[in-house]
């Protein structure tokens, strides 16, 4: 489901978190890596050195029992990467991210934030998390739910054994109804529908346990990552147009500059 993966690269990445972030990659049941260098069109020394770079990261994914392919493209880096990942038939993308600083954040438009914008695959984010010594494994898995479409698109993933992971958390955040009656009903709605999803997926899992918090969605996701050492947020990213579902696209967006763990954004495309 996961077998092959575009991991678009830039150079500016340090090479053993290209070997790390690839080590998670395997645990998703990830075979195939597609390298994607965006080039300059004009000839120069510097393109002949990109070429011998990433010639000598592909070797170093093959010795970690990876097959690895290479591609040089030209363009604008978010469109290119795009292209490529629906003309090799990709089955998602993968983003060595680094944490961008607020007049970026705020003000610019980085190439990684604009294919996670883009793309329709699904993304994995890699983070590293620089206080473990050892960052290619994922024990502990967080999926925040909203009981919505987009439950559609990620189940699939979640309920396939290839996903390799100890722990579930499934994470539902709600907004507190405004009387004690109908905040009754609200939460044994959403611990019903949680215990659905546990269901749907304990066979995928050694353990599986529900969350059901209130207040602000991305705030208990970061915290509830945090609190239970998460190795790896799972959430969907809605590309309909109401204003909720836009919110929800907003927040799988924003999300990597906002937690200190990887992230894995599946998009739902369901035609409306």
């Amino acid at each position: 489901m996961l077998k092959k993966a575009v991991l678009p690269l830039s150079l500016k990445e340090a090479r053993q978190n290209l070997y790390d972030m690839a080590r998670c990659m395997k645990n998703f049941g990830t075979e195939t890596i597609f390298l994607v260098h965006i080039m300059p069109q004009e000839y120069s020394p510097k393109k002949k050195k990109a070429e011998e770079s990433i010639r000598s990261i592909a070797n170093g994914l093959r010795d970690l029992g990876l097959q690895t392919e290479m591609y040089f493209k030209s363009g604008r880096v978010a469109d290119e990467v795009c292209k490529a990942a629906s003309e090799l038939e990709a089955d998602y993308l993968g983003l060595h991210w680094r944490r961008k600083n607020v007049i970026k954040q705020t003000l610019l438009q980085s190439a990684d934030a604009d294919i996670l914008r883009m793309c329709n695959l699904p993304v994995f984010i890699y983070k590293r998390r620089h206080y473990l010594e050892h960052t290619s494994s994922l024990n502990r898995v967080l999926y925040a739910t909203d009981f919505q479409h987009t439950d559609s698109a990620v189940m699939p993933y979640l309920t396939n054994r290839d996903f390799q992971a100890d722990t579930l958390y499934l994470l539902h955040v709600g907004d507190r109804a405004p009387d004690p009656y109908t905040e009754k009903s609200r939460r044994e709605v959403a611990t019903a529908n949680l215990q659905r999803l546990a269901r749907e997926c304990s066979h995928a899992f050694n353990t599986v346990e529900t969350l059901e918090v209130t207040g602000s969605v991305r705030w208990h996701i970061v915290r509830e990552a945090k609190r239970k050492k998460a190795d790896l947020i799972i959430v969907g990213k809605s590309n309909k147009t109401r204003p909720f579902e836009q919110m929800l696209g907003s927040i799988a967006e924003t999300l990597p500059n906002k937690t200190n763990c990887s992230l894995f954004v599946v998009t739902d495309v369901t035609p409306t």
